[in-house]
């Protein structure tokens, strides 16, 4: 793998590690947090997908959109129902003071990173439940 895929794959794993400690956090302060890193996770592992199949994609932080481009490569992973467009929003609304975002919406931005990580990762030949070295 190469040495850009790599760093795309490690920044997206330290933001899956961040989201996972605001997650045993569990407070009102961390809600807004968790959707950020979470949309941030995915949004990098899917570059990655695209680096790897050497895909240019455009700057952008549409999850849907780019999630559209990684099912063009590989249509098994069916990534477009999994609340990639639901993500992105929560995470833009997120950002703001007049932005709620709850425990609940907290806790869904969280599953859908954990559900794209386990669909990606094996593509890079890393196992999800360990770090990216």
């Amino acid at each position: 793998m190469n040495v850009t895929i790599q760093e795309w794959l490690k920044r997206a794993e330290g933001d899956f590690r961040a989201a996972s400690r605001e997650v045993e956090a569990q407070d009102e302060y961390s809600y807004p947090v968790i959707c950020v890193l979470c949309q941030q996770c995915i949004e990098k592992t899917l570059k990655a997908f695209l680096i790897l199949h050497r895909v240019e994609f455009p700057k952008i932080h549409d999850l849907e959109k780019l999630g559209q481009m990684v099912q063009q490569i590989d249509p098994q992973l069916q990534l477009v129902d999994k609340g990639l467009d639901w993500l992105t929003v929560a995470s833009g609304t997120s950002r703001y003071p007049e932005g709620d975002i709850s425990c609940e919406d907290a806790m869904k931005a969280y599953g859908i990173c954990e559900t794209v990580r386990w669909l990606l990762l094996p593509a890079f030949s890393v196992p999800s439940e360990k770090s990216i070295e």
